[in-house]
């Protein structure tokens, strides 16, 4: 019977079922020349056979892109969990010339909806209240600007995009299983790259704030439809990484915030 992410019972178990999810997209944008366009938690599921090998599924593919049509005309509507779509998107637009979802967009979905099932069911050493704060900057502090579209789109705050550039919500956790630490790490080490402003004035700034070959080299990664799925299974089969170690779910307390952002307990 299909189970839900959040249904896992091991780190290992999780990261194995994006990976198949992973395959299947690459497979989808290379093959069928498909985007899913809806990467999310509820659109990954998977099964364990009797021998204990899982087995990832990326479902629910009604709003499927066809990349060869992904013009504005298609896209007159924001389509997708905008909880775990790309910062980029979900940022107010400069102008009033809509963006387009494009297939690194969707591996940005992977990160973040791989990241959200880290703080909520893995081993940190965050507590409550500032967990319960670190999930709702980066994935629900949104507002409503109905004077960009009729529709009166949902955009999230700056916090995300920053929280990409620092690796701040990454390594700030302190997740306690080798697995899941290293997964999130190297995808945010090539991820983030996407939002480094790249001019000249930067090269001013400290090394660490930016590298300019670092950045070319992650934007290459990120050209490569097979970079996340080729990642993930490295990491699977790395005898090096301990994935036993404190691996268990755990489903944790979020601390109600003075505004009653989360209640869940």
């Amino acid at each position: 019977m299909p189970c839900r992410l959040d249904q896992s019972t091991h780190v290992r178990q999780l990261v194995t079922a994006i990976r198949d999810a992973a395959v299947a997209h690459s497979r989808a944008v290379a093959v069928a020349e498909v985007l899913h366009h809806d990467i999310s938690v509820e659109n990954i599921m998977f099964k364990v056979d009797e021998n204990a090998n899982v087995f990832g599924y990326l479902i629910d593919w009604d709003l499927f892109l066809h990349l060869g049509r992904a013009t504005s005309e298609a896209q007159l509507e924001r389509a997708g969990t905008w909880q775990f779509t790309a910062a980029r998107l979900l940022e107010r637009p400069r102008n009033k010339e809509p963006l387009i979802h494009n297939r690194v967009d969707d591996v940005e979905s992977f990160f973040h909806v791989t990241h959200w099932l880290a703080l909520r069911f893995t081993p940190h050493s965050m507590d409550g209240s500032d967990l319960a704060q670190s999930l709702h900057e980066n994935f629900d502090n949104s507002y409503v600007h109905p004077g960009i579209t009729a529709s009166g789109h949902v955009y999230l705050t700056k916090q995300r995009a920053s929280n990409l550039v620092s690796g701040a919500l990454v390594s700030g956790p302190g997740f306690l299983n080798q697995g899941i630490d290293e997964v999130l790490y190297s995808m945010h080490l090539v991820l983030c790259q996407r939002y480094k402003i790249v001019k000249a004035r930067m090269r001013a700034l400290r090394p660490f704030q930016w590298d300019r070959e670092e950045h070319v080299k992650a934007l290459r990664n990120l050209d490569d439809p097979h970079w996340l799925p080729t990642l993930l299974t490295d990491h699977l089969d790395d005898h090096e990484i301990d994935w036993e170690s404190n691996s268990g779910f755990v489903k944790h307390t979020l601390v109600l915030l003075a505004d009653g952002q989360q209640a869940e307990t």
